[in-house]
Parts: structure tokens; C-alpha cells; sequence
């Protein structure tokens, strides 16, 4: 308990961050390096090179976020509607379920976000990994969001949004040419 007011977290909550952070960046690496969602055990990915996939993706992230009611930015009602909507046995199709898969590292990096600088803001090791996300995630979902994304992100995950704002131009990597 008294882990919360410190200013780094518990080796074992530290440790959870950095295995989220890591799938995190991963998946948003994919994202940059393939044009493509990481598919889904026995599906084939999505190609985010056309723009008809794209809107499609998009429109099933904005849908779902109206859907569940996620624009209050709540961590925990985001997991629930991803969890909640998997077990339903609802829409599975391929950008349904790419949208969940971004809907869900958009969540944990914007939980990320949060945790550094509402709990641990005088931590290095969280100082450092929230700098990493935000060097490579905004590069990521710059291929499925372009430079702005929908307004329905924006309000369900405002931390993200702002790291997306201030390191989507990051001087060492160029996103366009990516």
C-alpha cells in the first residue's frame, strides 16, 4: 500500500509496467514497420497501405469507443468494454478485432502515461520508460491515425493524446518516409 505514495513503484509493479510497455512498443512497432495490425492466431493481417482497411479500422475504434461510452478517459472501463466484448461473442471480425488490439495498447500506454506522472512522478526508471513509448508509439499509430486522431480517441485516452501531440514530429525518426 504504502508502494503508491512513493516515488518509484514496487519492483513487482514495476516489472507488470515494463512487460505492458514492452507489448506496448512492440505492437506499435509492427504497426510502423509492416503498414499492418498484428494478426490474430489464424487470421491474416490487415494492410493499413489501403485506405479503405484504414477507415475501416478507424471507424471500428470510434465506434467502439461510442459504443461503450469511453470517453471519459477511465482505464478501467476501457478494459472492461474490451473484456466485456470478446466474451459476448459480438462482431469478430478482422477490424473489430484489430480495433479491440488498438484500443487496448492505446489504453495501456495512456495508463502508463498517467501512472508516471499522477504516482511516480519523481521516477527515473518510469521518467524513462514513458519517454521510450512516446518516441516510438506515436510513430505507430501515425499509420493508422495519420497526424490527427478522431476526437473519440482523443477523449477516451488523453494522455496518450497528449504524448501523441508532443512526439509525433520526434527529430531522430522520421514518420513520413516510414
Amino acid at each position: 500500500m504504502f508502494g503508491l505514495f512513493s516515488a518509484k513503484p514496487d519492483m513487482a509493479t514495476q516489472k507488470m509496467y515494463t512487460e505492458q510497455a514492452e507489448k506496448a512498443a512492440m505492437f506499435c512497432m509492427h504497426l510502423r514497420q509492416f503498414k499492418s495490425c498484428p494478426p490474430k492466431l489464424g487470421e491474416g493481417a490487415i494492410s493499413l497501405d489501403e485506405e479503405a482497411n484504414k477507415k475501416e479500422l478507424i471507424t471500428a475504434i470510434t465506434d467502439f469507443i461510442d459504443l461503450n461510452d469511453l470517453s471519459n478517459g477511465d482505464h478501467n472501463a476501457v478494459t472492461d468494454a474490451i473484456i466485456n466484448s470478446q466474451s459476448s461473442g459480438g462482431d469478430q471480425s478482422s477490424a473489430s478485432s484489430s480495433a479491440r488490439a488498438v484500443i487496448s495498447v492505446l489504453n495501456m500506454v495512456n495508463l502508463l502515461a498517467k501512472q508516471y506522472s499522477d504516482l511516480y512522478p519523481n521516477s527515473k526508471s518510469m521518467l524513462k520508460m514513458v519517454n521510450q513509448l512516446a518516441k516510438i508509439c506515436p510513430g505507430g499509430m501515425l499509420v493508422i491515425f495519420g497526424d490527427d486522431p478522431p476526437i473519440q480517441v482523443q477523449r477516451a485516452f488523453p494522455h496518450f493524446s497528449s504524448m501523441f501531440e508532443h512526439n509525433r514530429f520526434y527529430p531522430e525518426l522520421d514518420y513520413k518516409r516510414a
